[in-house]
């Protein structure tokens, strides 16, 4: 098939990896180049992440015209880290932007859906990201929600991955796009060997020695062949790259004895992809076998189960599914357990009709995935120009469909999961507060039934004043939205609720907006506690251990927090202050001097240093997921804020058996029991001590657990936001 014209477009490719190392990311990233730069009207500009020492993997590009290959700036970072990167990409496009920015690396990709600048233009190529939904953390499903959302196109290898990331990422669906591994074509081999002219049986491996790479059981089970069979078997190694992994001190040195001591093994070392493919057709049978512990986990094809088979070998594998759906089930070469792989080889070694027809498939499979393949079949569409007006089509069920929308949906994120069952959830995931792709949001608008808005900013702005697309619009206000002026900008007569967790904040926004008028629109729910999972045991000196969840910016009052802390040292010196969160200095503004800020921060951490009483009493715990855990060693937590809107610190800690101790600031004694709230910082040092004192503590946690459990566990909040939307 021809490839039809494309306009001429600058694009921009960068990997998070080192091209000094032979491995498949980075024959990946060559490759990728290759491909583009064979597509007419393309310029490609390709940004190393370390200066080029070996030119093995990237000289298939060197002397290609419409390619510039872009070191990183002597005067800079010799490694790129991802900042440094799109800063590079930055200030090379200038002011001719690249028509889109091509990246690799979970991380990078983080950043740069972070940038507004790059929105849009981005094609964000995602593998090193769990492929087991268990695995995915919270925090890394918000960030991957934000890559897609800055993305024009998401690139994954396979449609197993496809299947896999757009069940849990069901947004993704109209922006994600096959990028299936390539080869070079390998039609002659007028260089190689010819095909085992003294009968001698050749097993060929190509790549890196990692455990969960089978190094030492491929090493085995040929010293083990090699002992019956002699001079008729050979294992042809290439590569040098050997990890060396703390937790198994043994690994480098026994592959380094078993590549330079096993009678039959011939190393090469260090070796091109063109060297290897050069070798390959005078080879019996590709080595690509790796355990269950590493394909069971795994929805990607291995690049070098594509080599070889593209040189005609027979290829030993694992079945995992991936594979299995392009060889079929029936491949005589799939090996389960390493006992299996041993089996096979032997099988293939005295069966001249089982290779033939293990390599005639493998060849066949991998014919389809050579570099003008890919080239033509999956690059050149992405670069039509009817490619940039992306559709996403949504499901049409019968649920009420509901679209989430917002740059922060942690909170929507639990919750409204919890309403899958009776409702369609869409999420259309903002980068920032004020950027979003106006096309996917428009889409997902006209499609939804309900548009639910996490945060009163611009999206609940862009939802509530649509012409001619009006839906009903539920909005959850938090504190902040109080000081912008947003709200004034709201179609309120498009918004059918508008969600506060406290009264006092209700109270404030109507009378700073002049909501008067729409007051029975504007309900309270509070945050939820998720109580099954903060209700562990506490750690044996839990009493005498304080807590403070989030201590930036300077109206959490961490001077109080210390203040309270000196009180009741004097008292038992056995006290201590665990904070849970970022450190003031891990924020750029601390870094920039932020007028005030900085000052505050910088004054209370010489304090703490210079303060025998506080010196070895206070400890930084770093920012986490791991509240529940956290929770178990602490006694009493404290919210000493100049003012909240909800804390959830406060119920979080409760629902773990901490004896909640808050400040009385404006609008607590609306959400808290009157008897945890103090009036000063003695009043507070009293409390703590009293509890730590009191025998019957057991009954205490008992109580503010079942408080919190009565009051705020997610099932309660749950049913209140059902009644609201099933009512719209």
């Amino acid at each position: 098939m021809k490839i039809p014209p494309i306009p001429p477009v600058r694009l921009a490719v960068y990997g998070d990896l080192n091209l000094n190392y032979v491995d498949g990311s980075a024959i990946w990233a060559v490759s990728l180049v290759e491909a583009l730069a064979g597509l007419p009207n393309v310029q490609v500009s390709f940004f190393l992440k370390a200066v080029v020492t070996k030119t093995e993997v990237i000289r298939p590009i060197l002397d290609l015209p419409n390619v510039q290959v872009i070191p990183p700036d002597p005067t800079g970072e010799k490694v790129l880290s991802p900042p440094a990167a799109l800063a590079a990409i930055r200030s090379h496009e200038g002011a001719r932007p690249y028509t889109a920015v091509v990246l690799r690396g979970f991380a990078l990709c983080r950043q740069a859906a972070r940038e507004p600048a790059l929105a849009g233009r981005l094609w964000t190529y995602l593998t090193d990201i769990p492929h087991q939904a268990d695995a995915l953390g919270a925090s890394d499903r918000q960030e991957i929600r934000g890559i897609i959302q800055a993305s024009r196109h998401v690139l994954c290898q396979t449609q197993q991955f496809a299947d896999y990331f757009t069940s849990i990422f069901p947004e993704s669906r109209g922006k994600l796009h096959l990028l299936p591994p390539m080869i070079p074509t390998q039609d002659t081999n007028p260089a190689g060997e010819p095909a085992r002219p003294d009968a001698v049986f050749r097993i060929c491996y190509a790549g890196k020695f990692a455990p969960l790479w089978a190094s030492r059981e491929m090493l085995a089970t040929f010293k083990d062949i090699q002992q019956r069979h002699g001079k008729y078997v050979a294992l042809h190694v290439f590569g040098d790259k050997i990890h060396n992994p703390p937790e198994d001190p043994l690994f480098k040195p026994d592959v380094l004895a078993g590549l330079k001591k096993t009678p039959g093994v011939v190393w090469h070392g260090r070796s091109t992809r063109v060297e290897v493919l050069r070798q390959l057709p005078g080879m019996s049978l590709g080595w690509a076998w790796r355990p269950a512990a590493l394909e069971d986990h795994t929805l990607e094809l291995s690049t070098k189960f594509l080599e070889y088979g593209i040189s005609g070998l027979p290829v030993l594998l694992n079945a995992n599914p991936v594979v299995r759906g392009v060889l079929g089930d029936d491949y005589p070469l799939f090996a389960r357990t390493e006992a299996q792989a041993r089996a096979r080889l032997a099988d293939a070694m005295c069966d001249a009709s089982l290779l033939a027809e293990a390599g005639a498939r493998c060849k066949a499979v991998a014919g389809r995935y050579t570099i003008a393949a890919i080239r033509r079949d999956y690059l050149a569409p992405l670069l039509m120009p009817t490619s940039l007006a992306l559709e996403a089509p949504l499901p049409k069920p019968g649920k009420p469909r509901l679209l989430v929308a917002g740059h922060d949906l942690k909170f929507a994120d639990t919750l409204l999961g919890r309403l899958a069952s009776r409702y369609e959830i869409t999420r259309n995931y903002w980068w920032g507060h004020s950027h979003h792709d106006v096309h996917l949001s428009a889409t997902s608008h006209d499609d939804a039934d309900v548009v639910f808005c996490e945060w009163c900013l611009p999206n609940a702005v862009w939802h509530t004043t649509q012409p001619q697309r009006q839906k009903p619009v539920v909005i959850r206000f938090h504190r902040q939205e109080l000081y912008t002026e947003h709200p004034r900008r709201l179609n309120m007569a498009h918004v059918r609720r508008m969600i506060f967790v406290g009264e006092e904040t209700r109270r404030a926004a109507i009378e700073t907006f002049q909501w008067q008028a729409h007051a029975d629109k504007l309900v309270v729910i509070p945050n939820y506690v998720d109580t099954a999972a903060f209700d562990l045991p506490k750690t044996p000196d839990a009493s005498f251990n304080l807590g403070i969840a989030g201590v930036v910016p300077s109206m959490k009052r961490l001077d109080l927090a210390l203040d309270v802390l000196e009180a009741v040292r004097h008292a038992d010196p056995r006290f201590r202050l665990f904070i849970k969160g970022r450190r003031p200095q891990e924020y750029p503004w601390f870094r920039q001097g932020r007028q005030g800020e900085t000052v505050y921060y910088t004054q209370l951490l010489a304090r703490i240093a210079d303060t025998p009483g506080l010196r070895d009493a206070v400890v930084f715990d770093g920012w986490g997921t791991d509240m529940g855990a956290w929770y178990q060693k602490i006694g009493a937590i404290l919210s000493v804020s100049d003012y909240e809107s909800f804390h959830l610190a406060v119920a979080e800690g409760a629902a773990s058996g901490a004896i909640p101790i808050v400040r009385n600031w404006e609008g607590a004694d609306e959400i808290y029991p009157s008897q945890w709230i103090c009036r000063d910082v003695q009043e507070m040092a009293g409390r703590i001590l009293a509890q730590a004192r009191d025998p019957d503590i057991a009954a205490q946690r008992t109580q503010v657990r079942q408080h919190i459990q009565r009051t705020f566990d997610i099932s309660h909040v749950e049913a209140q936001y059902d009644r609201i939307l099933a009512a719209l």
